[in-house]
């Protein structure tokens, strides 16, 4: 069943976000809504998230990240920009965030 999990907490969905953005080897700049929630290994499959889920725990993830990734939803295109392609340390901190 798809929708939205309260027992996932942001700092290890967007861990995992940025886990499947650095194996997809995307030197794009943005990866759109569509990809986060249905693309094979994405958060929202992986976690059965559904879109809405999905486009609201986005909403809080540029102050989660430092402004290092950014929602953006203009012209009707949902997507995340990575203003930074170096996430080793904020991966780090996100999971030992999650598990404080």
């Amino acid at each position: 069943n798809r929708g939205p999990k309260e027992s996932l907490n942001n700092y290890l969905f967007t861990y995992s976000l940025l886990s499947f953005w650095n194996a997809l080897e995307s030197h794009s700049n943005t990866l759109s809504l569509d990809i986060i929630t249905y693309a094979e290994g994405s958060p929202g499959r992986v976690f059965k998230l559904d879109e809405n889920s999905v486009a609201e725990r986005l909403l809080s993830i540029e102050e989660l990240t430092q402004g290092k990734l950014i929602w953006s939803d203009s012209a009707g295109i949902k997507q995340i920009l990575r203003t930074d392609t170096d996430f080793k340390e904020l991966m780090t901190a996100l999971l030992e965030k999650a598990y404080e």
